[in-house]
């Protein structure tokens, strides 16, 4: 069953948490079943592969020099809401950036 889940027909290679969440929904349970999954989807080598891996280096935050306060403004898009009013679906944000 857990194999099923995990790379069967309708399997994703989901991750540990997630299919025992999707076992315990429909009604299968025993005591073991989060370590049960944890210990599968180690030895899962697709999922070992193609895992969420972190490519990003990290960096140190850095300050927002400014000569004065509010000399510098940014202004961003957030995208896909609902349809509103005037068929909208977008939403612009427009900061003031304060330095102390």
């Amino acid at each position: 069953m857990i194999r099923e889940l995990h790379e069967g027909l309708c399997g994703l290679h989901f991750g540990a948490r997630t299919m025992a969440t999707k076992d315990l929904r429909v009604g299968y349970c025993w005591s073991t079943v989060r370590e049960d999954y944890n210990e599968y989807v180690q030895t899962c080598k697709k999922y070992q592969e193609f895992g969420n891996l972190n490519h990003i280096m990290s960096q140190n935050l850095q300050g927002i020099v400014s000569p004065w306060p509010f000399a510098k403004c940014g202004m961003g898009i957030i995208g896909l809401f609902p349809l509103g009013r005037g068929q909208t679906n977008f939403l612009i944000v427009a900061v003031d950036y304060f330095t102390k």
